[in-house]
């Protein structure tokens, strides 16, 4: 591709390609194990499969000095890695090996069964998966989704469903990062400062957490308590805002100020 000038299309999660499609050639790779993320071993007996069988290889046993050998016995049970397998499996390997040991042993024929019979698991199992997923996801005479040809992970398959089969139209499904008014969300310092203005002055001032902003005309105020009619506002321009001289904001605050003033506030 590289030689011919094709590019194709990426999307990556770190330095694991997730998907790889070529436009060009209407060739398009992904995951398996983004759907099924298990053992290949386990597939079969997870879509009930039970002709299909793994099998084991001696891949200890694969050296460049030993790849054209013939034996007339499976080599030692230790080349196939028994205490690298969980339990249960290193006794169906041990059951395994003691019935098959006497059979005489090609490299190069066994490997080459063993990775056909992982590419025929693999495409097996990846096949029935689709059938299932698009048989649950069928309306009728509508096709069902299909995982691979729009996902490339079981987790955006699962919210294409919820889209296209359960989300009602015109609704809101995420609450914004923010909250619906975030331009009402209260400084985790004003509250600091108020708590402590409180505390200090030994006073009850209505806030955001203990009954909400006092909104007096257009504004609500950070701080409020009714002993003198005043409320208290928090300046936190710690770093100047973009676009926002110091004068403008100034001008906002003596705005502010006057408001409250003709409503008998003192800040």
């Amino acid at each position: 591709m590289y030689e011919q000038g094709i590019k194709p299309e990426i999307i990556a999660n770190g330095a694991k390609i997730m998907s790889l499609s070529v436009k060009e050639c209407k060739v398009k790779f992904i995951d398996s194990l983004n759907f099924l993320p298990t053992a290949l071993a386990k597939l079969p007996a997870m879509f009930e499969m039970r002709e299909l069988c793994k099998g084991y290889f001696p891949h200890l046993y694969n050296r460049k000095e030993n790849q054209s050998k013939v034996l007339d016995r499976l080599p030692e049970a230790s080349y196939y890695n028994p205490d690298g397998m969980k339990p249960e499996e290193r006794r169906k390997f041990y059951t395994w090996y003691e019935a098959n040991k006497n059979a005489p042993f090609d490299f190069q024929e066994a490997l080459q069964n063993y990775c056909r019979s992982d590419v025929d698991i693999l495409r097996r199992c990846c096949i029935r998966f689709r059938e299932l997923f698009m048989d649950v996801t069928r309306k009728g005479e509508t096709l069902g989704i299909d995982p691979f040809e729009e996902c490339v992970t079981i987790a955006s398959a699962c919210n294409l469903v919820f889209r296209k089969m359960f989300l009602e139209p015109e609704t809101i499904g995420i609450i914004p990062a923010h909250g619906y008014r975030p331009e009402e969300k209260q400084s985790a310092k004003a509250i600091r400062w108020i708590k402590y203005l409180a505390h200090t002055e030994k006073r009850h001032i209505q806030h955001a957490l203990n009954g909400g902003e006092k909104k007096i005309g257009p504004y609500r105020v950070d701080g409020y308590y009714e002993t003198r009619l005043s409320q208290v506002l928090f300046q936190g321009y710690d770093e100047p805002r973009v676009g926002n001289d110091y004068g403008r904001l100034t001008s906002e605050d003596t705005k502010e100020t006057e408001i409250f003033g003709r409503s008998g506030i003192h800040l």
